[in-house]
Parts: structure tokens; sequence; C-alpha cells
């Protein structure tokens, strides 16, 4: 699964908003956010989320960015992949004397907490039949035994482990006569 797919699903659901107060040392005042666009990063064992925000405190406007973890895991029963943002938090600063303070770190993750499942991969589960032309054909049942999830660079794989099992077919010329003869 390509983290563009991710980005597009996220896409749909922005804007997100919600609101707070700061309670600082010298800054009380109400503050009000929206998600107005969300990237997936996908790297090699590790997924991130940014949300652009734009951000009002009091009178004044701005943009932030909101960076948190998205949590993948993959449901074996389901057969589902599971995707939902960890923790997602921005900050707010203030301008004093040419230096930016920091007011406040702002956790959104209990208002913006997407989680989604999307199909796992499709099952292999399935016989297959092997012809033998000198005796019975043979049948190879393949059948998952395990899931891993893997995240590698933009994407998300789940690899599966199949065993195979084997059991042998009579001749279709034999199980007629039999059938024929069992009739009798």
């Amino acid at each position: 699964m390509h983290e563009n797919l991710l980005n597009e699903l996220f896409q749909t659901i922005n804007p997100i908003k919600g609101k707070g107060s700061i309670h600082a040392a010298f800054v009380k005042d109400e503050y009000e956010w929206a998600v107005t666009s969300t990237t997936v990063h996908i790297k090699k064992g590790m997924t991130v989320v940014k949300a652009d925000i734009d951000l009002k405190v009091g009178e004044k406007t701005s943009k932030t960015t909101a960076f948190g973890k998205l949590n993948i895991s993959y449901d074996k029963n389901k057969n589902q992949i599971k995707f939902n943002v960890e923790k997602i938090s921005f900050e707010i600063y203030a301008d004093v004397f040419n230096n930016d303070v920091l007011l406040s770190t702002v956790d959104i993750t209990s208002v913006y907490q997407p989680e989604f499942y999307l199909p796992g991969p499709s099952k292999l589960e399935q016989t297959i039949e092997i012809p033998i032309p000198n005796g019975p054909d043979i049948l190879v049942t393949a059948k998952p035994s395990s899931y891993q999830i893997k995240i590698v660079d933009k994407r998300v794989d789940v690899l599966a482990t199949y065993i195979f099992e084997k059991t042998l077919k009579e001749p279709i010329s034999k199980r007629s006569i039999d059938d024929k003869t069992s009739n009798n």
C-alpha cells in the first residue's frame, strides 16, 4: 500500500477543528486551530504524520505544523490493515522582544485521531491440481501460515508465508467405475 493512497484518504477528512486556551506566565488567551492538510511520510521502519494547521490565537492568525505518528497494524482474522494516528501535536509561540517563546504544546490527538481499516492482502488459500501422466493427479493446497507488516520507503507491505499440503487424487476413470459398481 503506497503512502499516496493514505495521503488521498487523509485529505478527504480535512478540515478538522478544535480550540483551547493558553495559561502561560504572561499570556492568557483562547486559540482555535484547523487541520487543513495532512501528509503521511513512510520511511523504513517508521511512519510520520504531518498536518498543516491554521492557528488563531486571540486576534492573531498564523500557520504552523503538527507532527505525529501513524500506527499501523494487521488483523489476521479480519484480513484488515488498521491505521490510526497515535499522537500528534503542535507548538504555540509568542514573539517576545524579537524572540520566539514557547507558550504551549498542544496535543490534538483527542480531537484529531483518525482511525480506519483498509483491506488486507487477498488470500491465496486455494487448491492447485497438478496432472501426473503416469499416476494419480496431485492436489496442492496453499494455506497462509503467518503474516508480517513491513514498513519500507513510501509504502506498507503485508507479507504472507504459506505452507503447502499435498494430497493424491484418484484418476477420474477409476472413480467412474467404482461409482457405477457401488450403485448396482
